[in-house]
């Protein structure tokens, strides 16, 4: 890729991750990406596609996010750019919170290409789906590689999970029907800074608190939580799961 090309692609992705973190899409803005991206589709496709898929995330089209990045797939000749690509489609889906979809891709990448970034990237979404024991196991394969501070909360995790006897998919379960109220309610962004894991104890008993942050009033808020907290009534999802991981929103 020619210097010149390669710096404006650079800065095109650049831009579209600062309009994901604004929570507001510029009209004029996202006009303007639109026409440098379909010239950029001129001279060089793969990086084109990828743009329209991030684009199409911003938009909340999932269809489009998919579309485009299996264009840019089968554009892709080498292992290396695969990769790339599988993980750019994780990217857009995790910024619109499907974590489980994202993490399955995260992994064809590293499949593809493992690299340190790309084990990284397993963990993180691992953990963002509710998977810690895999992440910890996937951890345990790369001590040298990763030098992780969480490493012992997610251990922490790992272990409250054994001892009421959760398993991965429970817990899975339970955050995707946070999310799902969330899409419910058409909020769909939901980059890092959105959402906390965390410890907390209550009454001397651990609890696993998954919070999301939602960039609404406080009584839409308070409102979601007790939505969320009728569906998980409804679910019939084991009393082992619910009283020590407890999935909620707070105000942005």
């Amino acid at each position: 890729m020619r210097p010149q090309l390669a710096t404006n692609t650079k800065k095109l992705f650049e831009e579209i991750e600062r309009l994901r973190l604004s929570d507001e899409i510029d009209e004029f803005t996202f006009a303007r990406l639109e026409r440098e991206i379909d010239n950029l589709l001129k001279i060089d496709q793969l990086n084109a596609y990828l743009l329209r898929g991030a684009l199409a995330g911003l938009k909340h089209d999932l269809t489009g996010v998919r579309e485009n990045h299996q264009f840019a797939l089968k554009l892709a000749t080498i292992n290396e750019d695969k990769a790339t690509v599988l993980q750019n489609h994780a990217t857009t889906l995790e910024w619109n919170g499907y974590f489980s979809e994202a993490a399955k891709l995260a992994i064809e990448s590293y499949d593809i290409f493992p690299s340190t970034y790309h084990t990284q990237r397993v963990i993180e979404l691992f953990i963002r789906t509710g998977l810690f024991h895999q992440a910890v196991n996937f951890m345990r394969q790369y001590p040298q590689k990763l030098q992780n501070d969480n490493y012992r909360f997610f251990f922490q995790v790992e272990q409250l999970m054994d001892q009421q006897g959760v398993s991965d998919e429970l817990l899975q379960q339970l955050i995707e029907m946070a999310i799902a109220v969330l899409h419910k309610h058409e909020f769909f962004n939901f980059h890092n800074n959105r959402i906390r894991e965390e410890l907390v104890e209550d009454e001397s008993e651990l609890c696993f608190c998954y919070t999301i942050k939602v960039k609404r009033s406080m009584v839409e808020v308070i409102d979601l939580n007790y939505e969320l907290a009728r569906e998980i009534a409804k679910s019939g999802l084991p009393t082992s799961l619910t009283l020590n991981f407890v999935p909620m929103y707070e105000v942005a």
